[in-house]
């Protein structure tokens, strides 16, 4: 039996090309979410922010957050893709259409796209240093050493800690 070749493939939702890039994913999820809010602006009157805001969370958002941290975005044109969708939906809202980005999303109370995978990306490599992760931390070290050959990282080691000690490095990480 003969295994066909293919570009590109779909798999628990997320698409892979055969070099393991996820560019078209990033371009289906910001179609979708584009689609879903081009919705919104054609059926709803009242864009109130409170409103606009529900419906970005509940209906635009899981388009782009679905397995985000499977997917994420690493070269530049896929996180701009990825952003501007939020840029434009936060447009949508009257009273923000004049506003810059950045304070659009500071009156909104929302981070940028961005923010919400670097923080899971640092809270997985704090959990995998405090032994916490079911990944080893030496695991880590040895996919950052093959991406950063010029790093010396042979001289780090991983200190195991006490149960106690790791429950407070836990409350001091996230308070």
């Amino acid at each position: 039996m003969l295994l066909e070749s293919v570009k590109e493939e779909k798999d628990l939702g997320i698409w892979l090309s055969s070099g393991m890039k996820v560019s078209q994913q990033c371009s289906k999820a910001c179609s979708k979410a584009y689609r879903m809010s081009g919705l919104i602006k054609r059926t709803i009157e009242n864009k109130n922010k409170k409103v606009m805001l529900r419906l970005f969370k509940s209906l635009v958002c899981p388009h782009v957050d679905y397995c985000s941290s499977a997917w994420s975005p690493h070269y530049v044109k896929d996180k701009i893709q990825v952003e501007k969708f939020q840029r434009r939906f936060t447009k949508m809202i009257p009273d923000m259409r004049n506003h810059s980005y950045e304070a659009r999303l500071k009156k909104l109370h929302l981070w940028s796209l961005e923010e919400p995978r670097n923080r899971s990306d640092i809270i997985e490599v704090f959990e995998m240093f405090k032994c916490i992760s079911a990944i080893p931390f030496e695991t880590f070290l040895s996919c950052v050493s093959i991406l950063m050959r010029d790093i010396d990282i042979a001289n780090l080691s991983v200190v195991p800690v006490s149960d106690e000690n790791r429950l407070t490095y836990r409350h001091s990480f996230f308070h």
